[in-house]
């Protein structure tokens, strides 16, 4: 009887063993497949994410940079307006000196003796005023080159706000 039970308990080890050697083997099963889909989409949703901030950023930037450039266009547009004002006055003094030059000898003494001395001071307002004149069309050279700059960012910022695009789409 001693060898039938130690026969049936190698028996039993055997079968046992076998079955605890049988779950140590790791075979992709559906939990591990599982897993692997739920890493992916992790991936793809911090992919989602990332791009989603950087196109909003470029968006910001974009905004940002639209406000600049209208900013500087006003200013452009003041700038334009100046000078025209600074051109005016500089004819509206040379018409006043043509004026003062023309008066006639037979005009009254008293406007022949003021004649000079309102010529000088005329021509003197003639200097300033082409001063004046010149200051500002520099000073719209300046902001024409600053609006040239901002521009060319903005167009930059778009294109870079294209390519995310097109890169998202694919």
């Amino acid at each position: 009887m001693n060898l039938s039970r130690t026969l049936g308990v190698v028996a039993v080890t055997l079968v046992l063993g076998g079955v605890a050697a049988s779950g140590q083997n790791r075979v992709t099963g559906p939990d591990q497949a599982g897993v692997a889909d739920t890493k992916m989409m992790q991936v793809d949703i911090i992919r989602a994410i990332q791009a989603n901030t950087r196109s909003q950023l470029l968006i910001a930037r974009l905004a940002s940079q639209d406000a600049r450039v209208a900013a500087v266009t006003l200013q452009v547009v003041d700038a334009q307006r100046a000078v025209w004002e600074a051109m005016r006055a500089l004819v509206d003094t040379e018409t006043e000196i043509r004026r003062l030059s023309q008066i006639q000898p037979r005009a009254q003494p008293q406007a022949r003796a003021s004649t000079p001395q309102e010529v000088s001071e005329q021509r003197q307002v003639l200097i300033d005023r082409q001063r004046e004149e010149q200051a500002a069309r520099t000073r719209l050279v300046t902001l024409q080159k600053s609006l040239d700059a901002e521009q060319a960012k903005r167009t930059e910022l778009s294109a870079r706000l294209e390519d995310l695009e097109r890169s998202l789409t694919r």
